[in-house]
């Protein structure tokens, strides 16, 4: 599990899960939520990093 502060800047925390999650596990369907909201969204690795930072709205 990786958790970060919901502050900005996101793009720092969300390229380490992109690198990291992209060489541990390519192939594992991930999910995201909020602490605030238990609803699952998926998590797609297979885009590269400019659209995965996007796709989280930031």
């Amino acid at each position: 599990m990786f958790s970060f502060a919901d502050r900005e800047p996101w793009s720092a925390p969300l390229t380490v899960l992109h690198t990291v999650l992209r060489e541990i596990a390519p192939d594992v369907r991930l999910v995201w939520w909020a602490d605030f909201d238990a609803t699952l969204e998926t998590l797609d690795l297979s885009t590269d990093l400019q659209r995965f930072v996007d796709d989280f709205g930031v």
